[in-house]
């Protein structure tokens, strides 16, 4: 395997696909990239047990191939190259020499047989039984923009926690033009629902996601700000989502996604308009003497102002006011400070609203710009 590829190129699509690689992983094979040169490209890919990767960029391929590399060790190499062509060679071996300017490497490899089946991650025209050519796989487009807002403001809710799959994927709800995501990690939630004119569907469909995969695709989106649609089709288990030349594909969660419309309050009765910018201001500056673990702040909807209060037994206190137009029954919420910065940070309109009804029953976060945007947040217990 020779090639020899622009820098500037292979830096950009390694440093895409080497986020899927898991460091941790026990199987050597999966902590390197697959690396293809074929035609007049060099096609990459990466994956992990949930989620695969491809991406492709050009080259001048003197001779066909394939074989994997160390993601962690081709990324720094390639970080610190001149901005010059990059000549890359795979022996029988599979010991790699990199060769930039005056700076050469050389690399130990591992076959590329050792490295696990990908996942199908094309579809296209196929015979079927009779030998006529059909569609096997007929792809949704979603209009990329929107997508990378839904995920933005949604992606960050979902737990961390691998383990529990209802609560560390991304649900995804597709309906004839229009598509919602929710995510929820227990103690909040997070709805989002968006027109989606080039959504053409027959009937309803669910899918939970994995969180991970879906903010590698937000970032995919990020990259590629030209795309004007993601290309996305399922073919058993697996979704598969595609960019201009990048493909992701990853596994469907096992588990059942919470109920969340039962979630969503409906009859929160004490409710406040405030500014976005001020009640973020204030939570930061009051949150300085959090609790480093519970980060827990206390909320208070008085007449006339919301009173902000943190007390830390160690460090002392801090209450800071704003003022509102509020004339409702008294209420006090204390709130994880750092769940509500968060959310306060996805929202993007001027003025918000605040809903309460119990200081112990879920509270609602509005945009007053975006109707087709939620924000649920349980209160902590003292």
């Amino acid at each position: 395997m020779e090639l020899t590829v622009d820098r500037a190129n292979f830096l950009n699509v390694v440093s895409l696909v080497q986020s899927i690689v898991d460091r941790r992983n026990t199987m050597p094979a999966l902590t390197n990239l697959h690396l293809e040169a074929m035609g007049d490209e060099l096609c990459l890919r990466a994956m992990d047990l949930q989620i695969a990767m491809e991406a492709r960029c050009p080259a001048k391929v003197v001779t066909p191939g394939k074989t994997t590399v160390s993601a962690r060790k081709l990324f720094s190499i390639l970080k610190e190259l001149p901005v010059l062509p990059v000549a890359f060679r795979a022996d029988q071996e599979d010991w790699i020499s990199l060769s930039c300017g005056n700076a050469d490497f050389k690399l130990a490899g591992l076959p590329a047989d050792r490295y696990p089946a990908f996942p199908e991650m094309d579809y296209g025209d196929v015979a079927n039984a009779e030998g006529a050519v059909v569609r096997e796989y007929k792809p949704l487009r979603i209009e990329s923009s929107t997508l990378h807002s839904m995920l933005k403001k949604t992606v960050f809710v979902a737990s961390k926690e691998e383990g529990r799959a209802a609560f560390s994927g991304v649900y995804w709800i597709l309906t004839s033009g229009t598509l919602q995501l929710v995510t929820t990690d227990g103690h909040r939630l997070a709805h989002i629902r968006r027109p989606m004119e080039s959504l053409e569907i027959a009937e309803k469909q669910t899918l939970l996601l994995p969180r991970r995969a879906m903010a590698e695709l937000e970032r995919i989106i990020d990259t590629h700000k030209d795309a004007k649609s993601v290309e996305m089709f399922q073919n058993g288990q697996q979704v598969v989502f595609r960019l201009n030349s990048v493909v992701l594909s990853c596994s469907l969660l096992e588990g059942r996604f919470p109920n969340y419309e039962m979630v969503i309050p409906k009859d929160n009765d004490k409710s406040v308009q405030v500014s976005r910018d001020a009640l973020r201001q204030a939570i930061r500056r009051t949150s300085l003497l959090a609790d480093d673990q519970f980060r827990g702040i206390q909320l208070a909807l008085l007449k006339d102002k919301i009173l902000l209060t943190c007390r830390n037994k160690e460090l002392g206190h801090a209450r800071e006011e704003i003022a509102i137009n509020f004339q409702g029954p008294e209420i006090e919420v204390v709130f994880n400070s750092s769940y509500v910065l968060e959310f306060l940070s996805s929202l993007e309109g001027e003025e918000i609203e605040l809903s309460f009804k119990t200081p112990t029953s879920a509270s609602l976060l509005k945009d007053l710009e975006d109707d087709g945007y939620q924000c649920i947040l349980m209160p902590m217990k003292i």
